[in-house]
């Protein structure tokens, strides 16, 4: 039992922070794999920076793994609030692009 709670709570934790990693991920097909910036809001969405590229994709969890989408006029944003995060920059408000998806009851029973 104390297995599970240690378990659950670092869950809880992870979903309701912020992290900032250096990820190995293959975004396209016949792409080949590489090294890019990746933001995570916990567990419910993030954003991929590839800075030499100068491209954003928008990712939220599928049910396999993460879904990434390109976002073509987000780079300057998320840019800016991965250089903020990584403290290269001043704190300030950064508008970002984000989806929100609401299910219905009967479409959470399907």
């Amino acid at each position: 039992m104390q297995l599970t709670m240690t378990v659950l709570n670092r869950c809880i934790q992870f979903n309701r922070s912020i992290t900032c990693e250096d990820e190995i991920l293959t975004l396209g097909e016949g792409k080949n794999a590489q090294q890019l910036e990746v933001i995570y809001w916990g567990l419910s969405y993030g954003y991929v920076l590839d800075r030499p590229a100068r491209q954003v994709w928008f990712g939220s969890p599928g049910p396999e793994r993460w879904r990434w989408e390109p976002v073509p006029d987000a780079f300057d944003q998320v840019a800016r609030l991965v250089t903020i995060y990584r403290g290269k920059a001043e704190p300030e408000f950064v508008e970002v692009p984000a989806r929100l998806r609401i299910h219905s009851v009967e479409s959470a029973k399907k």
